[in-house]
């Protein structure tokens, strides 16, 4: 999502731009194309040529584009943002538990080879 951090900034003609009116929340079209991202719906709707897929202006405008009201909208968003403090917080969980486990088992190879294990 470009937030105009880079003043000046040009798109290439390639690039396709969606521009959200004011009843679509930007963030809430920002999840809905990344989930069609990773379902794949992009790709489904792309032409492949010379082993490049495109996915021109026209398909892309022919996709479906959910849109409930604008307050539906802002709830979704703030559950998922929610929900996905919710992984990073596992993820850091997992994270440290996976370097403890290494450590642990590097201080349990050590003492079996130094014969300390009983």
């Amino acid at each position: 999502m470009y937030k105009g951090e880079l003043p000046g900034g040009c798109f290439q003609n390639t690039l396709i731009r969606f521009q959200a009116y004011d009843f679509v929340d930007r963030q809430f079209a920002l999840f809905v194309f990344r989930h069609y991202m990773h379902a794949g719906r992009f790709t489904n709707e792309s032409q492949i040529t010379t082993n490049i897929a495109h996915l021109s202006a026209g398909r892309f405008s022919e996709i479906e584009f959910p849109l409930p009201p604008l307050a539906e909208q802002r709830r979704i968003v703030a559950e998922v943002e929610r929900r996905l403090s919710v992984v990073k917080e596992v993820e850091s969980v997992v994270a440290t538990s996976v370097a403890r486990a290494g450590r642990l088992r590097q201080s349990v190879l050590k003492s079996a080879f130094e014969g300390r294990l009983s």
